[in-house]
């Protein structure tokens, strides 16, 4: 119903604008205009009428009661006239006597009854549309409209009388003032108000009675519009601290903290997760950015906020929406369009290479000696930020701008949060800064740009780039600048294809921008080379457009707004002050510790909890330093002591122990305690006659897992359990979560199961033989050292991050290196520049480092790897095969003692031989590896396995004949060397038992080795098997660069082509190898394989520390 008065009311306001020109005399603009009196609208025909009627208009679009009860007050007024003008005329003779009027019609007028007819239904329509207009008119409107009229018409008489000029009267004499007032008064208020006593005598002047009645119109107007004003209110209680709750919450809009403005009203969603900011101005109820918080509870935010404006009578209205928050507005009727856009950079994707404006800036700022500094607000003391506010305010040019995309503060101490750039020059003097609101919490917003004019030029620039190249530094992951209005005019006015409109439209905005600057501000956010994303205006109601764009304008800073003048201030004291900083700094201080996760405890970590409460109100430190250490059970229960004592016998020799808690059984005076370690413990006894308080403290504070430290003499238990009677102890660590506990399984032995969540250490407390295998691993590496040391090897370290993928064909980890703004790679080889090393004179050399592939996870490939590989001057792949088989021989003596390799029992080609050890319950027998291995070509394996012979000289064809009869997947396109590979893996590797070398294998597979000697087509490459298991390989290395520079091309062909394991074109190892290489072997080798060869582990995760896990 509003929209339809208001269009009503509009369209008679314009046809009596049109009869105010002389339409009226026209038959047709009568006939138009009768239906309007019809339903309750007077056309009239005067430019007055017109401007009330559209005040009429503009109170209805906007809801207000007041056009409702007009609109009701004249139908019944119309009812009224018109029923009792149908009644009188029933009498006509009645009426002529009283009236002294002839009544030239008698009988009923049909169009009086007409319209009172039609009145009826209006009328029932009005009532029924009440709850639709619930505007409320101001309190204390009527009164201001009322003194406004009075006092503007006493002032239009008033100057009326003095423009009077003195005048004759037809006698001669001299009017009097009292004349002339009249007059005035009569020209003013009207001859309904100002003629009564009848028509003044004297007439003035025609162009003075014209001014008086343009004045008492404008006076009119101005009372309406003081009466029709829209209602205003003030922020709620507690409003801000729920706006900033929200925006720690949900980091949806880069322009979300703007709304923690001053002068912004918000309206709540009722489940309190969402928002609308939104400013008042000329009746316009303007919402900046997104609705604020969770999106699920934007349409209520918006529903609510749609209320609260049809309840004040506001204009609904958005600009700055982003692309989400526009729809949700769309969905409720709003129409949208696009008002410019915001430049968003990504600091992870932004680089001065493809920036020449803004590098030449930076050159020219660092030339000039002045730094750029970058801190949080937090972090700058009081007396610097309040010099950091007077400069910003002494640089900034005429009025402030900015309602969506800036706040109403400069660097409060509310905002310390806000990251603050700022350039010193030479003298350490501060000549420019920015200041950029948070945006969630990784972004940032700009929000303050100022500069001095000594500045050099730019400052703005080097700012900008300093926090995108910095930014990782303060968790700026993505900056937010300024806001492009009309930048797609821009854009579309110099594309190739520009219409004649488009150019037309860009010549208009360059001229505006003299003005407002709007094609600057997008050529600088253009010269950063951004993200541009759309931002966009709505609206609810088209006929009150010009009234929104009025209220942006005036918002922004664009327009001036008188408005400000004569409103009542609004106290914002309660958000103010350091007080309310510190409040707010506590909401984020709160908002930070609830991201933390917490953790849900078992009953049993709880009563660990709350014993490490009474362990520190027993003023007892559960965590000590300094503390005299004890020998580990192992070792006290092989003490000579032991063997000495007898069944039930108790020594005076003395023993410190210390471990962790184990099972306790407390027999009320006596508790008997297991002091563990790995599988050994030994048995503490505590006796209350020797411990006295003590034990009621062990009782109290100690629980299973428990590390500690105890002192007590040696004995032996009436059973013979080798113990120590408890004399002091001391808590060296309190255990927070359970340990896995022991259980007894089948056939009697211990295990101890763990859960599925169990971490690395617990898996590694839980089983000592995951231990030993570690402390076996060290000895291992320890040992391949000694072995190349020995040899005359020098150990080096080269790169992990590496600029070009290559060393072996194996698909890469990628990574950024932001100091350098490139993708780098984990090292899958460290192969290319040992290499380099060898070329600089380096004659043997060997590394023993971490290498990465991103490739799949079983018993034998984890993605992180230890390898071993070393380089000889004048050495080949026979050389390398011998230091090899010494390097595990030695290793095997290290761990065993003997050149022994343990396998599990049944593992094909340990048959007949005799169980060695044990290990975590399973049999392991011992092989032997010492001597020479075995060594066989790649052909003589594949062909013993197939049972006919395959040489160099078999055609592709027959070799894939024997690999689809053997079931065995060859790649598309693959050539006579890739079919030999598949072969060898499937046939040769997979089935081979103890330690053999196969040699020469087809060049095309192996792109870093030298030709074999004898045949070209093969190369000097060995693979060592064992177990069906790749331990390492071997080159005779390829030291010609032009063959080299071959076979990389041919790998980065194959890159190109979309095989992520293929090498990349190295072209600064290819200068590196035109320097010239000696005859060089090369070796690599698995060090994690090597652990697991000679210690027997099924798996690789079994002998890595930390196996990767995915996280919890």
């Amino acid at each position: 119903m509003p929209a339809i008065m208001t269009r009503l009311l509009q369209i008679a306001a314009v046809l009596s604008l049109l009869g105010g020109l002389g339409l009226r005399r026209w038959d047709l603009y009568k006939l138009v205009v009768e239906p309007f009196y019809f339903i309750g609208i007077p056309v009239g025909a005067s430019f007055l009428g017109a401007v009330l009627l559209l005040i009429w208009a503009g109170a209805a679009s906007r809801r207000k009661r007041l056009a409702l009860n007009l609109a009701l007050t004249l139908q019944f007024l119309f009812l009224t006239v018109g029923s009792l003008t149908l009644v009188y005329q029933q009498f006509p003779d009645d009426l002529e006597e009283r009236t002294h009027v002839t009544v030239t019609q008698h009988g009923p007028d049909w169009l009086m009854l007409a319209w009172v007819l039609v009145c009826i239904p209006v009328i029932a329509i009005l009532l029924a549309s009440r709850p639709a207009f619930p505007g409320r008119i101001v309190r204390g409107s009527w009164w201001r409209a009322l003194l406004t009229l009075v006092l503007g018409m006493a002032s239009v008489i008033a100057l009326g009388t003095l423009l009077v000029v003195p005048a004759h009267s037809p006698d001669g004499n001299e009017w009097a003032i009292r004349h002339r007032m009249r007059w005035v008064a009569w020209r003013t208020l009207g001859p309904e108000i100002g003629g009564i006593g009848g028509v003044p005598a004297y007439q003035g002047p025609v162009w003075l009675g014209t001014l008086l009645y343009l004045l008492a119109a404008l006076v009119v107007l101005i009372s309406l519009t003081v009466f029709l004003r829209s209602a205003k209110r003030t922020p709620r209680a507690g409003d801000d601290l729920r706006v900033r709750g929200l925006l720690l919450d949900w980091e949806e809009d880069s322009l979300g903290y703007f709304a923690t403005r001053r002068d912004r009203l918000t309206v709540f969603s009722p489940d309190g997760k969402a928002a609308v900011s939104f400013g008042l101005s000329t009746g316009v109820a303007m919402a900046a950015g997104d609705p604020l918080g969770d999106p699920a509870s934007w349409d209520d935010a918006i529903s609510a906020w749609l209320d609260e404006c049809g309840d004040y009578g506001w204009v609904p209205a958005v600009i700055s929406a982003g692309e989400k928050g526009a729809r949700a507005y769309k969905n409720f009727g709003f129409t949208v369009r696009r008002m410019g856009d915001e430049s968003i950079i990504e600091a992870a994707s932004f680089s001065l290479r493809g920036l020449p404006q803004v590098a030449k800036a930076v050159r020219r700022v660092r030339a000039s000696g002045a730094r750029v500094e970058i801190r949080r607000l937090g972090d700058i003391p009081h007396e610097e930020r309040r010099q950091l506010r007077d400069l910003a305010n002494a640089w900034r040019n005429g009025e402030e701008r900015g309602f969506s995309m800036a706040l109403d503060r400069t660097l409060d101490d509310v905002d310390e949060r806000e990251l603050v750039v700022t350039v010193q020059d030479q003298d350490d003097k501060t000549v420019a800064l920015l200041a950029f609101c948070p945006w969630g919490k990784r972004g940032v917003s700009l929000d303050v740009m100022r500069r001095s004019p000594k500045a050099p030029n730019g400052v703005n620039e080097a700012m900008v780039a300093a926090l995108l190249t910095d930014g990782e530094r303060y968790g700026v992951d993505r900056v937010s600048l300024n806001f492009a209005m009309f930048r797609s005019v821009f854009v579309d006015g110099m594309a190739v294809d520009a219409s004649l409109a488009a150019k037309t439209m860009a010549r208009i905005m360059r001229f505006a921008s003299h003005f407002w600057q709007l094609e600057q501000l997008y050529e600088s956010n253009a010269k950063y080379n951004p993200s541009w994303y759309p931002r966009y205006m709505c609206y609810a109601d088209g006929t009150q457009a010009a009234r929104v764009l009025l209220a942006a304008g005036r918002l922004e800073g664009f327009i001036p707004n008188f408005e400000r003048f004569g409103r009542a201030h609004v106290d914002n004291s309660a958000i103010m002050g350091s007080d309310y900083a510190a409040l707010v700094a506590q909401q984020v201080e709160h908002h930070i510790q609830a991201q933390i996760p917490t953790r849900r405890l078992s009953a049993e970590d709880r009563e660990r909890a709350v014993a490490l409460e009474r362990t520190l109100d027993a003023k007892i430190d559960p965590y000590p330093t300094g503390v005299k250490h004890g020998m580990p059970p192992a070792h006290a229960l092989v003490q000579p002591v032991f063997r000495q004592l007898a069944a039930g016998e108790e020594s005076i020799v003395q023993l410190r122990v210390e471990g962790r808690v184990g099972l306790e059984r407390d027999h009320g005076g006596l508790i008997f305690v297991d002091l563990v370690e790995g599988y050994k413990h030994i048995q503490l006894l505590f006796d209350a006659s020797e411990t006295g308080a003590k034990l009621e403290m062990w009782r109290s504070l100690i629980n299973r897992g428990d590390i500690v430290v105890v002192s007590g003499l040696a004995m032996r238990t009436r059973t013979g359990e080798p113990s120590i009677l408890v004399q002091g102890w001391q808590l060296l660590a309190k255990a927070l979560t359970a340990l896995p506990r022991a259980r007894r399984g089948g056939h009697g032995k211990i295990t101890i199961p763990l859960g599925a969540n169990a971490t690395r250490t617990q898996q590694l407390l839980a089983d000592a033989n995951a231990i030993e295998l570690i402390a076996q691993r060290s000895a291992i590496v320890t040992s391949i050292r000694h072995t190349l040391g020995e040899q005359g090897y020098v150990e080096v370290e080269t790169p992990i991050l590496q600029p070009v993928h290559g060393g072996a064909n194996a698909r890469p980890f990628i990574t950024r290196m932001n100091a350098y703004s490139t993708d780098v790679y984990l090292r899958i080889a460290p192969e290319l520049f040992l290499k380099r090393l060898a070329v600089a004179g380096m004659g043997a050399i060997f590394e023993i480092g971490r290498s990465f592939r991103n490739e799949g996870v079983d018993a034998t490939h984890n993605p992180e790897f230890t390898s071993l590989e070393a380089y000889v001057a004048h050495g080949d792949y026979h050389t390398m095969r011998l230091l090899t088989q010494r390097i595990f021989q030695e290793a095997a003596i290290k761990v065993h003692g003997a050149p022994i390799v343990l396998r599990a029992v049944g593992t094909p080609g340990t048959e007949g031989l005799p169980v060695h050890s044990t290990r975590s319950g399973v049999d392991y027998v011992a092989v032997d590896i010492s001597g020479d291995w075995p060594v066989v070509s790649v052909h003589e394996a594949i062909s013993k396995a197939l049972g006919q012979e395959v040489t160099v000289d078999t055609p592709l064809e027959k070799l894939l004949e024997l690999a689809e009869a053997n079931d065995i997947e060859v790649p598309v396109a693959a050539g006579s060397g890739d079919v030999i590979g598949a072969l060898y893996d499937e046939l040769v590797e997979a089935t081979t038992t103890k330690p053999t070398f196969y040699i020469d294998f087809p060049v095309e597979t192996s792109p870093l080795t030298r030709q074999n000697r004898r045949d070209p087509r093969l190369a000097e490459r060995w693979d060592l098997v064992a177990w069906g298991m790749e331990l390492g390989t071997a080159y005779t290395e390829l030291t010609d660069p032009g063959e080299q520079r071959k076979r990389f091309t041919a790998q980065s062909l194959r890159a190109a082509a979309g095989d992520p394991e293929a090498m990349s074109l190295d072209e600064d190892f290819l200068r590196t190898l035109e320097l010239g290489l000696v005859p060089t072997g090369g070796l690599g080798l698995g060090v994690d394989r090597a652990v697991m060869l000679i210690t027997g582990a099924t798996s690789i995760r079994d002998v890595i520390a930390f196996p990767y896990a995915r996280p919890r």
